[in-house]
């Protein structure tokens, strides 16, 4: 009998740590952010931000001027980092966010909320949707992609626990202009600098915004929305910004930076 009970209590040992020991496992994984740079402009570099490589949202960064505190970005590299949890002094709400580490000699690097870069000071701060023209995050659109980088490191809404995940935070800075090459032809639109876009067979337009799905243009000269997929895709175009765009299947662009 004592045989027996011990092992039917040792069977179900094994089968708890059978069960559970993938969580154990899952609890030691990376948490890795990667930030990858695609335009400059002239108050703002703006970017996107991927975690353990699902693409996220768009990122705002103060312009580079030598790592100076308070009025430039960091460098691109590779950081760890830590979550803070302080609250907030003058609301007493706890103010979640990640600090990157080494970053001597600068110190408290953050990812947090915001829209603007007189909102950071040498920090990044994250939105669904971006404004380069105006050198912002679209306004409404960073609580709800800080609330998926929560979301995606708890991996619930709703936490009630903090995993042990180490947190790398990779900041890619590839120095070339955002292109839009059309497909089997030599057609091809340029990023230049505060939404401006050249086109290469003459003539300029304007980038209105970018969200999760699509970067949003507008032709002055010929009165015309349009907008391609963020990765690469057909051009779509409408008649007013929020209307409905019709695909143009003929003119297919693929990304480059």
């Amino acid at each position: 009998m004592k045989k027996f009970l011990t092992t039917r209590c040792f069977g179900k040992i094994y089968i708890l740590i059978w069960m559970f020991f993938p969580i154990f496992i899952q609890g030691q994984t990376a948490f890795t952010i990667k930030i990858v740079r695609t335009t400059i402009n002239s108050k703002s570099i703006t970017g996107e931000m991927y975690i353990n490589g699902i693409f996220i949202g768009h990122t705002l960064e103060l312009p580079w001027r030598n790592n100076e505190y308070f009025i430039s970005s960091i460098p691109d590299g590779t950081y760890g980092g830590t979550l803070r949890y302080d609250k907030n002094e003058r609301t007493s709400l706890e103010f979640w966010r990640i600090e990157l580490k080494g970053t001597e000699p600068r110190t408290y690097i953050q990812i947090h909320k915001g829209n603007v870069p007189e909102e950071i000071k040498g920090c990044i701060i994250v939105g669904t949707g971006v404004i380069n023209k105006e050198n912002k995050i679209e306004g409404g659109t960073s609580k709800s992609a800080f609330d998926k980088i929560k979301e995606t490191f708890y991996g619930t809404k709703n936490p009630l626990l903090s995993p042990e995940k180490s947190i790398e935070v990779i900041i890619d800075y590839k120095k070339t202009y955002s292109q839009f090459k059309m497909i089997d032809d030599p057609f091809y639109i340029q990023y230049q600098v505060d939404g401006k876009w050249r086109i290469s067979d003459g003539g300029n337009i304007t980038e209105i915004k970018r969200d999760l799905k699509h970067v949003y243009f507008f032709d002055v000269e010929n009165e015309i929305f349009s907008r391609i997929p963020l990765f690469g895709g057909c051009i779509e175009e409408s008649e007013s910004e929020n209307g409905s765009y019709s695909v143009d299947n003929e003119a297919c662009f693929t990304r480059g930076n």
